[in-house]
């Protein structure tokens, strides 16, 4: 479990310092929103309005980490070739 924690914590660091240099940076595409191409101050707007989108984003954050840990157990008790074939068939 301790490598799913460590996996964890670098991928918010990475994102944390990615969406810091996103929210500086122009974009003209109509994708883009408020002319940069990631405002976070209004994904969080739009998060804070939608109370299924909140429960949707908790679901997805629960089933991910259940995901991974139940993929370390197949590791440590099966092999890392059936993991990986377990994940291909989600």
């Amino acid at each position: 479990m301790k490598v799913v924690g460590w996996e964890g914590i670098t991928g918010v660091i990475f994102w944390c310092i990615t969406l810091c240099i996103l929210q500086f940076i122009p974009c003209d595409s109509p994708i883009c929103s408020n002319g940069v191409i990631e405002d976070s101050r209004f994904a969080f707007e739009q998060l804070g309005g939608s109370g299924e989108l909140i429960v949707y984003v908790l679901a997805n954050v629960v089933l991910v980490g259940a995901m991974n840990g139940l993929g370390m157990a197949v590791t440590k008790y099966a092999t890392a070739a059936n993991r990986v074939t377990l994940q291909q068939t989600k």
